[in-house]
């Protein structure tokens, strides 16, 4: 799936506003611009539209929640494109370009390919803060590339400490030399039954 245009119909600061991304032969899109540009707010009105909108939203300060609206153009691997149309709402949320017919969402929720909202943002929905804690947790990782792409295509940022807490609970169960460890005390009895 590949996006071709994001139409900012009524989210945020913005009115009817279309950004073209049909360009170039990657995929490969850079939105960037001063502080208050919209940048965020086109990342959460992208995250809307493949995902449906939270329950609260602070992009209503223009547009009522009623109204609010985000659109896009996209082109399937077979070459076919859809325009579609997202609105907030509980019900029929997902609507063709007219805003008024339906959307089965099954043809997006296949191109999604089992990609949840947390993980879709981890990956490709990097903001400001993401790099800062992601350049952090580089840093951590002390020059390891692998743990950082391994965490990375997880989406969790603090892998040095899921491995050290995995680490703790290895060595709670079992140590080399140790005799106190649940595994290590199995062990022990083990061979004194087998003795005896």
């Amino acid at each position: 799936m590949r996006f071709l245009e994001l139409h900012l119909k009524a989210f945020g600061p913005f009115t009817d506003r279309r950004l073209d991304l049909s360009g170039g032969e990657q995929g490969l899109h850079l939105v960037f611009g001063p502080n208050e540009a919209g940048k965020s707010s086109a990342l959460r009105a992208l995250k809307a539209l493949l995902y449906g909108f939270p329950v609260r939203s602070g992009d209503d300060f223009l547009h009522p929640y009623d109204q609010l609206r985000v659109g896009a153009r996209l082109r399937f691997g077979d070459g076919s494109e859809l325009e579609m149309l997202r609105r907030k709402g509980r019900k029929t949320t997902l609507l063709a370009g007219d805003d008024e017919t339906p959307l089965d969402g099954s043809r997006l929720d296949r191109c999604l390919q089992g990609i949840d909202e947390a993980l879709f943002s981890s990956l490709f929905g990097l903001d400001h803060d993401a790099l800062v804690e992601g350049g952090q947790e580089l840093l951590a990782q002390k020059g390891d590339v692998g743990q950082a792409l391994f965490a990375a295509g997880l989406g969790t940022r603090n892998l040095r400490q899921v491995l050290d807490d995995l680490d703790a609970e290895a060595n709670a169960l079992f140590l080399p030399r140790g005799s106190k460890q649940r595994i290590n005390q199995g062990i022990a009895a083990h061979r004194e039954a087998k003795r005896a």
